[in-house]
């Protein structure tokens, strides 16, 4: 058993209005907002809760593998192993020279008791956008970064959900255009091949079943598609998943008489795992994500734009 972790609002995570990162400046967004989440927070606050508690009231979504994880000296333990290596590599996985700093202090102690790591563990920023919005077409384009590489790497999936109203209240679907839709992964060597930046960009454009291996997924196409990838490029390398984006193609099931969309609600969640695991995810009903393992959701509020 593997613990799949995501992030949840109510831990560490915030918004405000600044724009993503463009992974793919061409097509068109119309912004809603930016959302936060700090791994130093999030697992700080778990192991809060589990010492206030004696373990016994964890958030619902906490599994026993994750829960035994973020309590063990895992986390420690790889801060230190990262303290001992070489400059460069760290200036390849995100690090500031003050958070270099930082690092190469640090005692192994636990996490909880030294504040000033919040400044070495990883932030992922997420948005849901929209390049179009019409009565019979939209397309959703959810974008995500990291701004260091994450404590643990292995594979993450992010997925996007979806649910329309429709003229007059009537019934009609918004469906997957599986033909279009794609994401967009960019893994980064900041200082190696070719001066830094992206490495390599790599377009996952071919469904899979169940998120079982890397690429799309979609076991509802009328409420939901996600996409499986690998943090780093291949085993042992320094590349790794710094941004992407998933592009979501979605049409009106009966564009010939209607009723047509009035405003569609879109949600959109990143599974970050920290424990390796067959990972999956499906689409229940509506807005709902269900990814396999233990997790929490960390993930964009539901957010509504009509359709003009």
């Amino acid at each position: 058993m593997v613990a799949a972790m995501s992030f949840t609002l109510a831990a560490g995570c915030f918004a405000d209005n600044a724009g993503p990162f463009a992974a793919n400046p061409e097509i068109p967004l119309s912004s809603l907002e930016t959302q936060y989440c700090n791994e130093y927070d999030k697992i700080v606050a778990i192991r809060n809760e589990a010492a206030e508690s004696n373990g016994t009231n964890i958030q619902e979504n906490v599994s026993k593998e994750e829960l035994e994880y973020i309590l063990s000296d895992a986390i420690e333990t790889e801060l230190l192993r990262r303290a001992s290596l070489p400059t460069d590599v760290l200036r390849n996985y995100g690090y500031s020279d003050e958070a270099i700093k930082i690092l190469r202090e640090y005692d192994g102690s636990r996490l909880e008791q030294n504040p000033q790591l919040r400044s070495v563990s990883a932030t992922l920023s997420g948005s849901i956008e929209f390049s179009t919005r019409t009565r019979t077409k939209v397309v959703i384009v959810y974008s995500w970064s990291w701004d260091m590489y994450p404590v643990s790497a292995f594979e993450d999936i992010v997925a996007v959900s979806w649910d329309g109203t429709y003229e007059n209240g009537l019934i009609n679907n918004m469906i997957l255009d599986m033909d279009s839709t794609y994401a967009l992964v960019n893994y980064y060597n900041r200082y190696g091949i070719g001066d830094g930046g992206i490495l390599e960009q790599v377009n996952y454009s071919e469904f899979t079943q169940n998120g079982s291996e890397p690429g799309l997924t979609s076991d509802n196409t009328y409420h939901g598609v996600a996409v499986r990838f690998p943090i780093d490029q291949a085993p042992g390398s320094l590349s790794w998943a710094g941004s992407g984006l998933i592009c979501v193609f979605l049409d009106l099931v009966n564009q010939n008489s209607g009723p047509y969309l009035y405003e569609l609600n879109a949600h959109a969640e990143y599974a970050h795992y920290y424990l390796e695991f067959a990972a999956g995810v499906s689409f229940p009903l509506g807005l709902s994500i269900s990814f396999t393992g233990a997790y929490e959701i960390f993930g964009i509020d539901n957010k509504t734009v009509r359709a003009i």
